[in-house]
């Protein structure tokens, strides 16, 4: 029983991975936003090509006000640590007046599938 260590050894009680913080994260640039954008939203159209043609017409539309957008959002990924956290906590976290554990956490629904056996699923 004496050789057993416990996390509240002091000796061993450190916060190493605090003090070596990651990296700022990375600005997306307007492109490569897009880009995704497109890529995404033709798996949710699917075969309609017209909602598709659709979208691809808003998102050239888009890029003059993206691009100003995008200078923004680079000035602020200049001047905070995480430019991620202004946008993303206060809108997914803190004004949805919802349950956080059902609310909060997208998921995609596939239609069902009947298989005969587990190879058939991959």
């Amino acid at each position: 029983m004496g050789d057993r260590k416990y996390i509240t050894d002091k000796q061993n009680s450190t916060i190493d991975w605090y003090e070596n913080p990651l990296p700022k994260p990375p600005v997306p640039s307007l492109e490569h936003t897009l880009k995704r954008y497109l890529e995404y939203a033709s798996v949710v159209v699917k075969n309609d090509q017209t909602k598709l043609s659709r979208t691809e017409k808003a998102v050239d539309d888009f890029r003059n006000t993206g691009a100003r957008l995008q200078k923004k959002l680079e000035k602020i990924a200049n001047e905070q640590d995480n430019w991620i956290n202004q946008f993303w906590l206060p809108e997914m976290y803190l004004k949805v007046r919802l349950p956080l554990p059902v609310n909060s956490n997208p998921a995609y629904i596939f239609p069902q599938q009947n298989f005969n056996n587990m190879n058939e699923q991959l």
